[in-house]
């Protein structure tokens, strides 16, 4: 098995369930919230990872990039007062740290913190969340690659 993923087009899908990462409604705003949908692997639910040099600050060195298949939009933080925080699109480039935490399964968490990509598991559209990393379900991620 290798230890991270390689750089690529991956469909981001839920080890909690059949639902994958996406842009709400695809749309490539920024701060548009990422969300859990049933598969259609349109451009929404396709996601480039590019490995990239990890930050002076960063507590993990496997970082990469998160971009969206429609266009220049990538995965970051939503700017909210919600707690706990949201994932959400922006314009710019944010590392992620994406490493492999049993056979076939990742974990997506933020370099700099213990904030890990969770799926809500209330929300009539799940949200995908930051928290802290506790290896749950709803936390752990299948890369499908395209």
């Amino acid at each position: 098995m290798a230890r991270y993923p390689r750089d690529g087009v991956y469909l981001i899908r839920s080890d909690a369930g059949d639902l994958y990462v996406e842009l709400t409604d695809g749309d490539i705003g920024p701060n548009v919230p990422l969300v859990g949908g049933p598969a259609h692997k349109g451009p929404s639910q396709q996601w480039e990872l590019v490995a990239v040099e990890p930050e002076p600050d960063d507590t993990h060195t496997n970082t990469y990039t998160i971009k969206s298949k429609l266009g220049e939009v990538y995965a970051g933080q939503l700017a909210s007062r919600l707690f706990p925080p949201r994932a959400g699109s922006r314009p710019t480039p944010l590392t992620w740290s994406i490493e492999y935490v049993d056979e076939g399964v990742v974990r997506i968490l933020s370099p700099r913190s213990d904030q890990s990509f969770e799926l809500e598991r209330d929300g009539a559209v799940p949200e995908i969340l930051l928290t802290r990393w506790k290896n749950a379900p709803t936390q752990r991620w299948i890369l499908e690659q395209m």
